[in-house]
């Protein structure tokens, strides 16, 4: 069995980063995808988490090969169980060199060596990322689903399954680990459902990973990323990656820390501030409002660094609806830059304009025959947490001449 060891730069003396990232899709023990799952947790196969985990395994290369990552790739493992909907979407999934299958005993034994190799420098990092399905169950927090949930024997249906606190709390300091990594960031993509199975069972068995031993000093900086609250369902898309995926890879390259920005000249995107992006996104584009969990979030643990002001993608509502020849554009505040909008933005009513972060007037200008006046906006700072779409409403007066 592979530990799916994709990238080794262990014997690089510097501190790093050790990436563990694993997608499960193709559940061998389900029902295809359709309106009829399993009769035990009603779930069936699914097209998204494996490109989810590879698109986030290809942020994670193309960061490191840019050198902008906030320490250098070290190690990363990945396990993959893909389905022939993203094969055919994304034929570069299998490309990822010693990857392996996202089975229980597959993650285990790729854990473990991942914890072994985080375990030798406090300042290295280490970045666990899992998209699949998932329960949730109290006192055991969230149970992620291995592609042989549910194999025989059914009598102990989560044992392929692994419990999330127990991956978490294996990885504090502890006897034989006292100079693990210290800086850890967990992104969770599943459901966190309650079933039914987990009210009528006392002490169910979940797979565990690791033993885990007491520590007197937990001294991590630990963020966890879930992307749903404990009871909902996470959102995916059907041959793409998933809402909270897309929602991830953009904040990404957009959450800076303006203070850093502004007053060191820094352009980190940070823990903290990752959170509100991705809140903010979800809200923007899709109408999400619940709040990520706020538990166990960083504050200001650098992630990676951009070159300069993140490019923002502007939406525009125009009420009425106008069309060319009339202008929308956005120009910043001294003028010197104009950034034209898009008519139909993204196949909706909306306009759009990506511009790079910093403080921007709107401005409207009717054609000749429009019976509406010039628009200019108060200025408005745009970053990542800016409320979208930026709604105006034009007036049918006579328009003056300037």
């Amino acid at each position: 069995m592979t530990d799916s060891l994709c990238i080794d730069n262990r014997a690089k003396p510097e501190p790093g980063v050790h990436a563990l990232i694993v997608g499960v899709s193709d559940y061998k023990f389900l029902p295809n995808r359709g309106p009829n799952g399993d009769p035990m947790f009603n779930l069936t196969r699914l097209t998204s988490p494996a490109l989810s985990a590879y698109r986030f395994h290809s942020w994670l290369m193309k960061e490191h090969n840019a050198g902008t990552l906030v320490k250098p790739l070290k190690t990363c493992r990945v396990l993959l169980s893909p389905s022939p909907e993203e094969q055919a979407v994304e034929p570069q999934i299998n490309s990822i060199q010693n990857v392996g299958i996202a089975t229980f005993g597959g993650l285990k034994a790729a854990a473990q060596v991942w914890r072994n190799d985080a375990s030798k420098e406090p300042n290295d990092i280490t970045i666990f990322y899992f998209c699949g399905h998932g329960l949730w169950s109290s006192p055991t927090e969230t149970i992620l689903a291995l592609e042989d949930f549910l194999a025989p024997p059914i009598a102990t249906p989560l044992a392929q399954c692994l419990d999330f606190s127990n991956l978490r709390k294996g990885m504090a300091p502890q006897s034989g680990l006292q100079d693990i990594a210290l800086t850890q960031l967990y992104f969770v993509d599943c459901c966190r459902n309650f079933p039914q199975y987990l009210d009528d069972v006392t002490d169910p068995t979940i797979g565990k990973v690791f033993d885990v031993k007491k520590n007197k000093s937990d001294r991590r900086k630990v963020s966890v990323f879930y992307s749903t609250v404990p009871g909902g369902f996470a959102v995916s898309i059907h041959r793409r990656e998933s809402v909270f995926c897309e929602a991830l890879l953009y904040s990404l390259s957009t959450a800076v820390d303006k203070e850093m920005a502004y007053n060191h000249g820094v352009w980190a995107v940070t823990t903290d501030h990752l959170k509100r992006a991705i809140e903010r996104f979800l809200s923007n584009k899709y109408k999400i409002a619940d709040d990520l969990p706020p538990e166990a979030i960083a504050a200001r643990a650098p992630i990676c660094y951009l070159p300069g002001p993140p490019e923002i993608t502007v939406t525009i509502g125009v009420n009425p609806t106008i069309a060319p020849p009339d202008e929308v554009f956005l120009t910043d505040i001294e003028n010197s830059q104009r950034q034209p909008a898009a008519p139909n933005w993204d196949g909706t009513t909306l306009w759009g304009a990506p511009v790079p972060m910093g403080s921007w007037r709107l401005r409207v200008e009717p054609g000749n025959n429009s019976p509406y006046s010039k628009y200019y906006s108060k200025p408005r700072y745009i970053d990542y947490d800016v409320e979208l779409p930026w709604n105006i409403t034009l007036t049918a007066t006579p328009r003056s001449v300037p």
